[in-house]
């Protein structure tokens, strides 16, 4: 058992003992890691918690008492990584009446399909149905915001471990949202390589490469020339789509 699933279940046997658990409906497990394509040291452990109303000061307790736990498993990846750990918070009323984050818009197919509930009650059948408009439309503005963060000058930019980690991050996500628009739903980087090749195949070889230097990152042996090379590539994919 690796040390992301060390947390994880430590997490489960801990939270009944929280000391407002009575007030939190649900808490999941998503994205990579709850698909079984994470990087230990890499990828963030998404946790999602469901509470039964808006209430800030449980939402701070709980960060604190996820990140003591935490810090039992996860130490070493902290000092990199400090939010390894990445908590978001909804309530039950935003949820219901779909105005919550939870499975919004393209992600409904990935949170239904992967997510993993570790405490409490499965919501899954109350989280509003998203429409392929309402997906359509999200995708489009993820993408007009990644467009415009490729376009900015970083040539000033140190290209630490945390700057790079967000260049893959924002361009795995141009790419799920390019599949998006047609039509396709998938999150794992792999996947989202593969299937970008059925669309476009001079995007899908770029993505093969920046797929290769994120295993590379994910082994620490990225050298600096890879940055570099990375980021012209990130620039030529998102700038194309």
């Amino acid at each position: 058992m690796d040390s992301y699933q060390q947390f994880i279940a430590k997490l489960k046997i801990a939270l009944p003992s929280f000391n407002d658990s009575a007030s939190i409906m649900a808490v999941y497990l998503s994205g990579s890691v709850a698909r079984g394509d994470y990087i230990v040291g890499t990828s963030d452990i998404d946790i999602y918690v469901v509470c039964k109303d808006e209430n800030k000061s449980l939402n701070i307790s709980f960060e604190k008492y996820a990140k003591q736990i935490a810090s039992e498993f996860l130490a070493e990846i902290m000092v990199c990584y400090p939010d390894v750990v990445s908590l978001a918070f909804t309530t039950y009323k935003d949820v219901k009446n779909g105005t919550s984050f939870l499975g919004k818009g393209p992600d409904y197919h990935g949170f239904i399909n992967s997510a993993q509930l570790i405490y409490g009650k499965d919501l899954k059948e109350e989280i509003r149905k998203t429409n392929v408009t309402e997906n359509e439309k999200i995708a489009a503005e993820v993408l007009k915001q990644a467009k415009e963060i490729i376009s900015q000058d970083i040539s000033n930019e140190l290209l630490t471990k945390f700057f790079i980690r967000g260049v893959f991050s924002l361009v795995f996500t141009a790419v799920h949202s390019f599949l998006v628009l047609k039509g396709v739903y998938l999150r794992g980087k792999k996947q989202l390589v593969e299937e970008l090749f059925n669309f476009d195949t001079v995007n899908g070889e770029k993505m093969q490469r920046i797929y290769i230097f994120w295993l590379a990152f994910a082994e620490d042996t990225l050298t600096e020339n890879d940055k570099l090379v990375l980021l012209n590539l990130v620039k030529e994919v998102v700038s194309s789509f």
